[in-house]
């Protein structure tokens, strides 16, 4: 029977297969690592660079419908301002000037229409931009509509109590001794008037009874003193 001779590598000779594999591996590993590591750097640099491309688009898209609702939101504004302000003179010259119902009656419509407005806006500058447009219009309004309304009702005062400057000239006309109590009820029943106005408040409620009592008191003293003379 043939003999098989077999044959051992030293213990010096510093080879084991199973370390050598691994080494391999591992070498082939980062590399491979490597090698993915640059297609996903590259995936990523094309990643931002679409999204920089979207976002470039998305803001100059957003841009034009700004300029185009803000354009086309100015033009019906400024007719809606023009509308209203005729609207409520044309309101004001038919108004009772003592009826304190009158401008805020016409301001709630206003209110309502405005937020009409408001509504056809969408993009955020937009929206602001009307937002800024309407409340200076709002405030304007309230301005307007309650200085009409009180120089309405001051106009009014001037006119009712002419009738009692009147009578109380002709009083003390005839009677030139009872002057002292013909301006003391001028006084009162002006105070009186003014007072009870719900349109006149503030400086214009003093300017208005200063008026009346300046020139009635005139006109009643004139009368005594005619009296006297007569």
């Amino acid at each position: 029977m043939p003999r098989i001779t077999t044959y051992e590598a030293p213990d010096n000779l510093g080879l084991r297969p199973s370390e050598t594999a691994v080494s391999a591996r591992s070498m082939a590993g980062r590399a491979i690592e490597g090698e993915y590591n640059e297609i996903a750097a590259a995936q990523v640099a094309q990643g931002r660079a679409l999204a920089s491309g979207i976002e470039t688009a998305g803001q100059a898209a957003v841009k034009y419908l700004d300029h185009q609702q803000i354009s086309a939101g100015s033009a019906s504004f400024a007719s809606f301002v023009n509308a209203k302000t005729k609207q409520w003179d044309e309101t004001v010259k038919t108004a009772d000037p003592n009826d304190p119902t009158v401008a805020p009656k016409f301001m709630a419509d206003v209110e309502s229409q405005i937020q009409n407005f408001k509504g056809g806006f969408l993009t955020e500058n937009a929206q602001q931009w009307a937002e800024a447009q309407t409340t200076r219009f709002r405030s304007h309004m309230y301005d307007k509509t309650g200085s009409d309304m009180a120089v309405m009702a001051g106009q009014a005062a001037v006119i009712n109590t002419r009738q009692t400057v009147n009578a109380l000239s002709n009083t003390v006309r005839g009677d030139p001794k009872s002057l002292d109590y013909s301006l003391e009820t001028l006084e009162s029943t002006t105070n009186g008037y003014v007072g009870s106005s719900p349109n006149l408040t503030g400086v214009m409620a003093g300017k208005v009874r200063s008026e009346i009592l300046q020139k009635g008191r005139e006109e009643i003293i004139k009368s005594a003193a005619m009296g006297y003379i007569e």
